[in-house]
Formats: C-alpha cells, structure tokens, sequence
C-alpha cells in the first residue's frame, strides 16, 4: 500500500511549497489549523517516484521520454477523472496515454523538472 501524503502550494501569503513533512494530521484525520483556508492548494503524492527517485506529486512537470521510440515530451501530472489513475497531460492538452496506464507501461521514464505554481513556463509552446 503506498503511504498517503500531501505538499501544499500557499497561493496569496506566501507563494512557496509546503513541503509533506509540514503537513500533518491529529487523531482524527483532520489537517492541522494552519492549512484550514483557502490559501492552499493540497497536491497528493503518487506513491510514484522519477529515474532520479524524486518523489511525484500532484502538479508536477514531468519529463516523459518514450525508450521505444526515443523521444520526449513534457506534461503536468493530474488525477484522471474517469479511471482510478494518475495521468500526465501534455503541452498541448492531450494524454500521454489515453488510456491513463502511462505508469504500468516501461515505455515511459519520468523526470521531476518543475511543477505547475512555480514553473509553469515548462508547459508553455512545443
């Protein structure tokens, strides 16, 4: 079973990432006050880690080289709504797999190289 952990992006006061470690939860699953408002935007980690063993959330840009065909692409990682499944959506808002099974595949190595608040240039143009 992968452990459920969290970072958090503080968009208004702070503008940083939270890291998982400052993100905790009391005896009854209940975040800690510091984290009840809407300045935070939680992220979930994947249980997933890149070729460097970085850890992947929620939010990050990946690198996404194809060792098949040996090429690469970047795109963020999101929640897929209709398969129980993390996805990566690519630059030009398509799939890097329609089927959201990109990480049960060993087509695919990942790289962490930024995330979605604090790099979002990554995703802009091809």
């Amino acid at each position: 079973m992968r452990e459920i952990k969290f970072r958090a992006w503080c968009e208004k006061a702070l503008r940083k990432m939270i890291k998982p470690d400052d993100i905790y939860f009391d005896e009854f699953n209940c975040i800690n006050d510091q984290f009840c408002n809407d300045d935070y935007i939680f992220m979930q980690y994947t249980g997933l880690k890149d070729k460097n063993g970085k850890e992947i959330y929620e939010g990050d840009i990946l690198n996404c080289f194809n060792v098949w065909d040996e090429y690469s692409v970047n795109g963020k990682l999101k929640w897929c709504g209709y398969y129980p499944a993390f996805d990566v959506i690519t630059k030009n808002g398509g799939h890097l797999e329609e089927d959201c099974h990109c990480f049960t595949s060993d087509q695919w190595e990942f790289e962490i190289i930024g995330n979605i608040y604090e790099n979002p240039e990554l995703l802009k143009g091809e």
